[in-house]
């Protein structure tokens, strides 16, 4: 599994997300620690996102842009 890889993917904060996404599916990976200013900021995991689109599209426009707002 990915816990054991040691070959790790690591991108930047400032990395889009569909780039991210192609580097992990070309790699067979589904997790990539994420850095800003060389510091580790996150770990990004293709389940998390899935999860996070799925809830966008659940809020519906509307309420996206009002939790996007704050």
């Amino acid at each position: 599994g990915d816990a054991m890889q040691r070959d790790v993917e690591i991108v930047d904060s400032d990395d889009l997300l569909d780039a991210v996404l192609g580097r992990l599916e070309a790699r067979e990976r589904s997790v990539a620690l994420v850095v800003h200013g060389g510091r580790l900021a996150g770990v990004l995991t293709t389940e998390g996102v899935a999860e996070f689109l799925s809830v966008q599209a659940a809020l519906g426009t509307r309420q996206r842009d009002r939790l996007f707002s704050l």
